[in-house]
C-alpha cells in the first residue's frame, strides 16, 4: 500500500490516509503485511501490503453481491491465506516475523506469497 500515491489520487494529505489506515488497523478491519527484504544486499524499500480481514465486507461496500469473478479469486484466496497465517501465528506463536514476497514474471501478473521466520 503506497499511502503517498493513494493520497495523491484522493487529493488529500498523506497523513490523512495514514490516519485512516491506522484506524482500520486498530479496529481489526485491515492488516498490513511488510514486504520481505533480503538481508544480503540493500534494495529499494517496498511498501507493505494491505489485507482486509473480511473480503465479504469489502465486496458489499462495493455493491458486488454476485459470485466473485475469475480475476478476483486469486486476490481473495491470497487474503484468506494471509488471514489464516496471521491467526495461526497469533494462536501458536510460530513466526518471529511474517512478510510477503512478490516475484514479477515476464508476461504474467505478479505472484505473492507469505514468508515467515520460525521461532
Amino acid at each position: 500500500m503506497n499511502a503517498a500515491g493513494l493520497a495523491r489520487d484522493a487529493g488529500v494529505a498523506r497523513t490523512t490516509v495514514a490516519g485512516y489506515v491506522e484506524i482500520l488497523q486498530d479496529t481489526h478491519l485491515v492488516a498490513l503485511l511488510p514486504a520481505h527484504e533480503a538481508r544480503l544486499r540493500v534494495k529499494e524499500r517496498k511498501h507493505p501490503k494491505l489485507y482486509w480481514t473480511d473480503a465479504g465486507v469489502v465486496r458489499a461496500m462495493k455493491r458486488q453481491y454476485h459470485a466473485p469473478a475469475p480475476e478476483e479469486r486469486g486476490a481473495l484466496l491470497e487474503g484468506w491465506v494471509a488471514g489464516l497465517l496471521r491467526a495461526y501465528d497469533a494462536y501458536v506463536g510460530l513466526y518471529d516475523e511474517l512478510s510477503y514476497w512478490r516475484r514479477r514474471r515476464e508476461g504474467r501478473r505478479s505472484t505473492s506469497c507469505c514468508t515467515g521466520v520460525a521461532s
